[in-house]
């Protein structure tokens, strides 16, 4: 035998109606100095040992159409698909890319 609860049929009156009360909204203040994870030396450090990289190692591109955008901009690509390109080369690519774009 199964039970039910019956809903009760009483409504709330409107006075009977009790609100929260809420707090008052306040300014957040941040009281710590804003930290930076890399300082500029570092920064350049890094910049500088990825371009060594794609210099000396090179970088395995998988896409045929990918490696073609790489040999028509001038850098050397092997028979396994590593790309390297020289370090000038690159900043000039670079500086030839727009600073904002919409995908």
């Amino acid at each position: 035998m199964t039970r039910t609860r019956r809903r009760s049929s009483r409504k709330t009156s409107p006075q009977q109606t009790v609100a929260i009360r809420q707090l008052e909204r306040k300014q957040l203040c941040n009281r710590f100095a804003l930290l930076e994870a890399l300082d500029e030396e570092q920064i350049e450090f890094i910049h500088n040992v990825s371009l060594r990289i794609l210099e000396e190692e090179g970088i395995e591109i998988l896409g045929e159409q990918a490696l073609n955008v790489f040999k028509k901009a001038g850098a050397s690509v092997d028979d396994n698909g590593v790309v390297r390109i020289e370090r000038e080369q690159l900043l000039e690519i670079i500086a030839q890319a727009p600073e904002t774009f919409t995908l």
